[in-house]
């Protein structure tokens, strides 16, 4: 049904009453009326331009130095089992040092080798990478 004539309380009070039942109709700013039928909601469904849930957490990313040692990172991420890519950041004063990327096993506590921790590197930042 399309008018060109403003829409009265009645016709709006009937197109609220109607869009219960599975159906919508739209009063436009010009009068016309539109009808429709309402999107199906489906859990757990992909909506495009969104993020899928969190898969990995970082629970602990440590530089550990022993007394008359050098200085080391363990890192622990959770998920599922498997390994996961991590990227490695570490940080100076002002500025990002090194980046590293590694594949670690999840759900235990890993040493990181192979990685120089100088004494310019204030604090460490570790993503998991997709």
């Amino acid at each position: 049904m399309t008018s060109t004539a403003a829409p009265t309380p009645q016709q709006i009070a009937a197109v609220n009453a109607a869009s219960t039942n599975g159906t919508t109709q739209v009063v436009q700013s010009n009068g016309q009326t539109t009808t429709g039928t309402k999107p199906a909601i489906i859990p757990g469904a992909v909506v495009p331009g969104t993020k899928p849930a969190v898969r990995f957490r970082v629970v602990r990313a440590d530089v550990l130095t022993p007394v008359n040692g050098k200085s080391y990172l363990v890192v622990r991420v959770n998920g599922p089992k498997g390994n996961v890519k991590v990227r490695i950041r570490l940080v100076g004063a002002r500025t990002t040092i090194k980046t590293i990327d590694r594949k670690i096993p999840t759900n235990k506590v890993v040493k990181i080798k192979n990685i120089k921790i100088s004494a310019a590197v204030r604090s460490v930042r570790v993503s998991v990478v997709s």
